[in-house]
């Protein structure tokens, strides 16, 4: 039986928890470029134009 975003097991009610970080400024985890790399392929995708640079997101 299913209701709502949980679930019943053996008659017991559990939720269903998620917790969802979005780095925006880059302060929680380091990706040694990686996540440029990936901007820049999905930025050339999107426009056909390789990005010449990112934008600076520090904050």
């Amino acid at each position: 039986m299913t209701r709502g975003r949980g679930h019943v097991l053996s008659g017991v009610w559990e939720a269903t928890l998620k917790l969802v970080l979005w780095d925006i400024d880059h302060t929680l985890i380091a990706t040694r470029g990686v996540g440029r790399e990936i901007f820049g392929d999905a930025f050339e995708q999107v426009t056909g134009t390789p990005m010449r640079e990112q934008a600076a997101v520090a904050g």
